[in-house]
């Protein structure tokens, strides 16, 4: 019978290595063809999230810890090959992954499988982790449509930006802050002449593993993980990007929706520094020594103008903060005469309107003025992915002068906005929710609907919990408290 039987042995718990997402349990048994249809259910195979394939078993990820990896690879052709007899690869790669792309047509022959493990295999921008039929559609056309028909997407309308979603209808929701960096995103990148679905994916993409109750409610879920002795705790950057390749199943053969290389990397990148504890095991693949595609780049400066903007707008609609403040920013007097300029002035009805468009306009052409040159340096026909020393400055960005008054503006918001008496309260209110949440679901499992229960036999139990709450609306985790405590927070 044709298997591969893969094992190694870590100075550290299976659990700190089961954190990552990328594995559960010391040994993988994988059995190709019709036999492997038959063992989905055995111990240690879903454990480590790795499905079996009855035509093509396309990738297998491994953590390397101070490693004795032994294996027998069968249906590679029709040669029964030894890969690895007791190699020991010492502390170079003690902490990498090494992806291995094995294929029945025998694409790779013994040298190649064998460095490919030593050394990884690195991974164009469009490329998948897994086989699928192309169609008429761009590999990031592609993505974005995935993306958008995920039920993860959708939740997003009704997760809070900064003020919380049952607030008005007025105020942002996670949704529609994606959708606004999308739209700056497209934007920047159409005029420095890079791939413009590529940063509309990561865009649209890069906050879909937030929590209820905005950044105070992934805080809080993080504070209770590390608690509990699980000192990876929560982030919602990685979140996001174990929605895309763990979380949503959309697909028989493999969980996640299967996107490429360079939107991947686009989500897991999106702030630096990247290297993380909680990345540690996806350095190899994902080259976290590198900076993401220039798309990416732009998505995260797209990402902080419109956070900017439509937090000051909110702000001021709701009364929290004025403009009589904020005009003491520099930042603020360049908008404030661009305003003018079109002859609308403060106190007059239109004035919010022109401000917020003002400061989208000031940061989006600066940010295209003093990224052209590092755009055309880098920029190629295909978007690059994990090319760019990350010890190298960014090529895009904003002028000094505006990064330095930006800086400066966000300051400002964190103080008079984000940390006001009105928000905090709010937010008190929704960390109250997460702990309450986090308890009784970890105190009785049978409040755990059937198919997170069913996920306890294959993930580990914190962190089922916390993929539960994290997918939560803020009024779908209002309500199930309610139900819970039977009263209102």
């Amino acid at each position: 019978m044709a298997c591969m039987l893969l094992q190694y042995s870590s100075g550290g718990s299976l659990d700190e290595v089961a954190e990552r997402g990328m594995l559960d349990d010391g040994v993988v048994v994988m059995y190709p063809g019709e036999i492997g249809k038959q063992f989905g259910a055995v111990d240690g195979i879903d454990r480590i999230g790795i499905k079996m394939f009855h035509r093509l078993f396309d990738t297998l990820v491994l953590r390397v810890l101070k490693t004795v990896v032994t294996g027998t690879c069968g249906d590679l052709g029709n040669t029964q090959t030894t890969l690895l007899q007791q190699c020991h690869f010492g502390s170079f790669v003690s902490d990498m992954v090494h992806l291995c792309r094995f294929h029945q047509s025998s694409k790779y022959d013994f040298g190649t499988i064998i460095s490919i493990f030593i050394k990884g295999t690195s991974m164009r921008p469009n490329e998948r982790f897994y086989s699928f039929e192309e169609d008429f559609r761009d590999p990031y056309s592609r993505d974005r449509d995935r993306v958008l028909h995920c039920s993860s997407f959708r939740r997003l309308e009704y997760k809070t930006q900064v003020f919380l979603n049952h607030e008005g209808d007025y105020f942002r929701t996670r949704l529609t802050h994606s959708l606004e960096v999308s739209q700056i995103a497209r934007t920047l990148s159409r005029m420095l002449k890079l791939n413009e679905t590529l940063a509309e994916v990561i865009a649209l993409s890069h906050d879909l593993g937030h929590t209820p109750f905005g950044h105070v409610g992934g805080d809080e879920l993080d504070k209770l993980l590390k608690a509990d002795g699980h000192p990876l705790g929560f982030e919602h950057n990685f979140q996001s990007f174990r929605v895309l390749t763990k979380l949503e199943k959309r697909y028989k053969d493999f969980d996640g929706l299967n996107l490429t290389f360079a939107t991947l990397e686009g989500v897991l990148k999106h702030s630096y520094p990247y290297k993380k504890p909680f990345l540690d095991g996806l350095e190899a693949v994902f080259a976290l020594d590198k900076h993401p595609s220039l798309e990416a780049m732009v998505v995260d400066h797209a990402d902080e103008i419109a956070y900017t903007s439509h937090d000051i707008d909110d702000g001021i609609k709701y009364g929290l903060i004025t403009f009589d403040k904020l005009l003491e920013e520099p930042l603020c007097q360049r908008v404030n005469a661009m305003v003018e300029a079109e002859g609308v002035y403060l106190g007059e009805p239109l004035y919010r309107h022109r401000f917020v468009a003002g400061i989208i306009k000031l940061l989006v052409e600066d940010f295209i003025e003093h990224s052209k040159e590092g755009a055309k340096k880098y920029r190629k026909a295909d978007p690059i992915s994990a090319t760019i020393d990350a010890k190298e400055a960014l090529p895009v960005g904003f002028s000094k002068e505006t990064a330095t008054q930006l800086k400066r503006l966000k300051k400002h918001l964190f103080v008079t906005l984000y940390t006001h008496e009105k928000i905090a309260r709010k937010m008190y209110a929704g960390k109250q929710c997460i702990r309450g949440l986090y308890k009784a679901f970890n105190d009785d499992l049978d409040l755990l609907p059937p198919h997170q229960k069913q996920l306890l036999d294959v993930r580990n139990r914190h962190r089922v919990i916390a993929d539960y709450m994290a997918a939560m609306t803020d009024r779908y985790a209002l309500k199930t408290y309610h139900e819970i405590y039977g009263y209102v927070i």
